[in-house]
């Protein structure tokens, strides 16, 4: 019988012993599924799945990570001390005003802050497109029964809306199905047009605007249009699927297809075809990207219709490992879930298959939980005066979400059914 010898293994194949520490690791087969690839076929994990395999939680104490911001000696330590004071803010919000608006399910949001007024687009499932212009101050300050009366119904596109990008003074509305329809208002020239696209233009399921130039999400392509006041210079973009996601970054053009590709265009070029990103072949197929949104100046976070989340560097477009992989998403079949980035693009939120939203940190990938067991997740009820967004169990699935800073405040805006959310982050209710 071979006898174990501390701090040594015995080599089947070689018959003698050798130190532990000389010992070959194995594949963690387990390790590999948890770690998404967006070229490969993601585990297709139940919610409870998705949390078992999330790390652990570990909360974060503020005061701990204050004392040590004020003692750092380096600007590094300084700002991942003041990192962490922010997370643990965010994560223990509770300041929540909740406005139902009308019968209608609200499917699409734009707002955004210009000239000291804070504007608002909300759309519906039929393809009714409403507009809010409230003063940013008197916003802030308003109570929830005062501000329906300040929405009012502009336009009717015919179905339902799926997508509100604004960039500037210029707002941009996109519908779903065979007789798409793309809204553009100047708020500067005051001038108001709808258009239909192309007849090869159906099911359009996103879209980004960029000061001027459009980008949008149809079924089996994208579409890249230069100048939006014309519609001049329609561009197909090859895709060989339908396109769930665009963003546009620079001179670059990304998108995210049904089939899992992730493809980069160079709007400069009058080019049909991408290039394929993350080792991901046009025929790829399964794990939809969802999401995508650029993070500094050569990061390109994706999001999957299998609840991966990961965080890539395009400036190696065949890696197919992640530079950081954000745990918890739930999701296994809907393309529609919005996410949104903050504006300081540290933090990024998604809202789930599972009724609620999530949060985590672009920089160290820590999830924003709830600090105390008084927001364990559940449903709200009459009696509650503090929410948190992260414990929050919504009526139905978010179907807008969208962060905008307001007068310093950095809100988070969440639509569920016809009610409209607004979480002031890292802020408490009042007593």
């Amino acid at each position: 019988m071979r006898r174990e010898l501390p701090g040594f293994y015995f080599d089947e194949g070689k018959n003698r012993y050798f130190p532990l520490s000389s010992k070959p690791k194995a594949a963690s087969h387990a390790s590999e599924s948890n770690t998404p690839k967006i070229s490969g076929e993601p585990p297709r994990n139940s919610p409870s799945e998705h949390h078992a395999s999330a790390p652990p939680p570990r909360q974060k104490n503020a005061w701990r990570s204050l004392e040590r911001a004020r003692s750092a000696t380096s600007r590094r330590q300084i700002e991942q001390y003041s990192h962490s004071v922010l997370h643990s803010q965010i994560a223990s919000t509770s300041a929540c005003q909740i406005v139902p608006l009308y019968e209608q399910y609200i499917s699409a949001l734009g707002i955004e802050t210009c000239d000291d007024r804070m504007v608002a687009l909300m759309g519906d499932s039929n393809g009714v497109l409403s507009r809010c212009e409230i003063p940013t101050e008197a916003y802030l300050s308003m109570s929830a029964s005062n501000i329906p009366q300040h929405w009012a119904r502009v336009f009717h596109l015919g179905s339902r809306i799926s997508s509100i990008s604004m960039s500037g003074p210029i707002w941009i509305t996109t519908s779903f199905g065979p007789d798409c329809r793309i809204f553009v208002h100047d708020r500067v020239a005051d001038r108001t047009t709808a258009h239909k696209p192309h007849s090869t233009i159906n099911d359009v399921w996103t879209s980004h605007l960029v000061n001027r130039s459009l980008a949008i999400g149809a079924r089996q392509r994208a579409c890249f249009v230069p100048d939006i006041e014309h519609l001049r210079g329609l561009r197909f973009l090859e895709t060989r699927s339908d396109v769930f996601a665009v963003h546009q970054h620079e001179a670059r053009l990304y998108t995210g297809a049904r089939n899992g590709s992730v493809s980069r265009f160079d709007t400069r070029m009058a080019m049909h075809k991408g290039d394929a990103l993350f080792g991901v072949a046009p025929e790829a197929t399964g794990n939809s990207a969802t999401f995508l949104a650029t993070v500094g100046p050569s990061q390109l976070l994706v999001s999957t219709i299998r609840g991966n989340i990961a965080l890539f560097d395009v400036r190696y477009p065949r890696a197919t490992r992640p530079v950081l992989i954000l745990h918890g998403h739930v999701n296994s079949f809907m393309p529609t879930l919005p996410h949104a980035v903050s504006p300081c693009q540290s933090y990024l939120f998604a809202a789930g298959l599972d009724r609620r939203v999530r949060g985590w940190s672009l920089r160290t990938g820590e999830p924003l939980r709830p600090p105390d067991a008084s927001f364990s997740p559940r449903l709200r009820t009459a009696e509650d005066t503090r929410m948190n967004p992260f414990a929050m169990v919504f009526p139905e699935p978010v179907a807008a979400l969208q962060t905008v800073d307001i007068e310093d405040n950095i809100c988070l805006f969440a639509a569920s059914v016809n009610e409209l959310y607004r979480f002031k982050l890292g802020q408490q209710a009042a007593d």
